[in-house]
């Protein structure tokens, strides 16, 4: 294809996303925040080579996908995103308590790869991480200053309705898909799921940053263009848009059997 990347050059943008659990046991995405400081991301396979011998020989060799384990490097890893994925806990006072037993806490992991062309986008679906080392080094005597870094382990395993572990954009990628990358988890574009664009603005002009709640829990902030993507089977969903400096408003989104547009427009607070 004309827009594959040759050379993949190493890490740029970057996010997280809180995961919660509905009614059904499904995984509710919220809207990704930005990494600052990630320095390095990297993940090593986990499974293996399942192989049966008879009659003198190999009758079956399959493979196991156990997700990935990895790990993030950070100058400084954001508060915020250690208080909820450790589920430390933060008083009144501005600080920041580690527990013996948190509550469980999970989130998804999007990143970007810079290429020669088009970068290709990451989305790892299910991951716990665990406590970083802490380590400090004093000023040496020749009076240089060395960076001191943080290092995270991640586990990221299977969905448990699905079993996808990750995605990756193609080369051909739906533009309004991939330009909304950070702001909303990619849905998947199952059988039988339509795809559904919802534009936000106020008379013509397009509301970048609008926070898009569906009823199933499906949620994310539109891209600079006021677009949002998702991917829904068929039924009827109320859509709540919200934007700083505007009047919230509820509307409604039937899907059928075709792809939905949908336009929301929003009124001057």
């Amino acid at each position: 294809m004309d827009n594959d990347n040759i050379v993949n050059w190493g890490l740029k943008a970057s996010a997280w996303s809180e995961i919660s659990v509905d009614a059904n046991g499904n995984d509710i995405y919220g809207v990704p925040h930005k990494f600052k400081g990630l320095r390095s991301i990297s993940f090593t396979p986990n499974g293996d080579i399942q192989k049966v011998y008879a009659d003198g020989t190999t009758v079956y060799t399959g493979k196991t996908n156990d997700g990935y384990g990895g790990s993030m490097e950070f100058t400084n890893p954001d508060e915020d995103f250690l208080a909820f994925v450790l589920g430390e806990v933060v008083d009144s006072n501005g600080l920041q308590y580690e527990i013996v037993e948190p509550p469980e806490k999970r989130v998804a992991l999007l990143w970007e790869w810079v290429g020669d062309k088009r970068h290709t986008r990451h989305c790892m679906y299910n991951c716990t991480i665990t406590r970083p080392e802490l380590s400090v080094i004093t000023k040496g005597d020749g009076g240089s200053k060395t960076a001191q870094y943080q290092t995270l382990n991640i586990q990221a395993i299977p969905r448990v309705n699905d079993d996808i572990v990750k995605v990756r954009t193609r080369s051909d990628a739906d533009a309004s898909v991939y330009n909304g990358w950070f702001n909303s988890v990619p849905t998947i574009a199952a059988v039988g799921n339509q795809k559904v664009t919802v534009t936000v603005k106020v008379s013509t002009t397009p509301i970048p940053g609008a926070l898009i709640q569906l009823s199933n829990g499906a949620q994310g902030v539109t891209d600079a263009t006021g677009t949002i993507i998702f991917y829904l089977p068929a039924g009827t969903y109320s859509a709540a848009a919200s934007a700083s400096g505007y009047t919230p408003k509820l509307e409604s989104i039937t899907v059928s059997n075709s792809a939905v547009t949908k336009a929301i427009t929003l009124t001057a607070a």
